[in-house]
């Protein structure tokens, strides 16, 4: 993928459903993540459209990743 093409992916805009698929959770708990102020950052259009930009998931997930205790 070249720089062009890595700053285009990290832009796109994802649905609840597909953020959701991209996190590997249910839709259920993205939503109580949302409401609860613990899941990504997220942007609303109107009362009902949910959106995610792909690098707010990756920075979410990051912010998450632990090791195990015999990890290098």
């Amino acid at each position: 993928m070249g720089d062009g093409e890595a700053v285009k992916y990290k832009s796109l805009i994802l649905t609840a459903r597909d953020a959701a698929a991209f996190l590997g959770i249910p839709m259920w708990l993205l939503g109580r993540l949302r409401r609860n102020g613990e899941g990504p950052t997220y942007y609303r259009y109107g009362r009902k459209i949910i959106r995610y930009r792909v690098s707010d998931l990756e920075e979410y997930l990051k912010a998450r990743e632990t090791r195990g205790k015999g990890a290098r």
